[in-house]
C-alpha cells in the first residue's frame, strides 16, 4: 500500500486483477480507478465520514474477495 494523504494506492500482483478489482467495486458502487501497471487508486473526498469509509472499505473487501475467488 502506498499513498499520501487521503489517496491511497493498493497493488495487485497483476495488471489483470488490479483491473478486475476495479470493475468488481464499481459494480457494487465503489468508484476506484487503476494506477500504473498493478495498482487501484482510492481517492475519498476530504470530508468523508468514518461511516462512509467503512462501508468503502467493506464494498472494496468484497470485490477483492470475488476476484480471489475467480482466480483460485
Amino acid at each position: 500500500m502506498r499513498g499520501k494523504g487521503l489517496m491511497i494506492g493498493i497493488a495487485f500482483d497483476t495488471h489483470e486483477h488490479a483491473a478486475a478489482v476495479e470493475a468488481a467495486a464499481f459494480q457494487r458502487g465503489l468508484l476506484v480507478l487503476e494506477a500504473g501497471d498493478d495498482a487501484v487508486r482510492m481517492c475519498p473526498a476530504l470530508s468523508v465520514s468514518a461511516d462512509q469509509v467503512d462501508v468503502a472499505i467493506g464494498i472494496f473487501e468484497d470485490a477483492v474477495a470475488e476476484v480471489e475467488r475467480q482466480t483460485t
